[in-house]
């Protein structure tokens, strides 16, 4: 599950309760340096990207994608 534009996101985190793996995606550095110190799960990741260019290398990556914050 992609959550593009995440910001300091609380959401991944909720959605990474019954999802595989979520990636949350959000151009501002603080907010995903934030969204990983408070949102530890083994299968959630923040990174630093812009919804425009999302920095997640393949195609067909994600069965679902959300917006919340965006």
């Amino acid at each position: 599950m992609l959550d593009i534009a995440c910001g300091e996101d609380y959401g991944s985190c909720l959605l990474a309760q019954s999802a595989r793996k979520v990636i949350g995606v959000d151009i501002s550095p603080e907010a995903t340096g934030y969204a990983s110190e408070m949102y530890q799960r083994e299968n959630l990741q923040f990174i630093t990207g812009s919804a425009t260019a999302i920095p997640v290398e393949g195609e067909a990556v994600f069965d679902v994608v959300v917006s919340f914050e965006t």
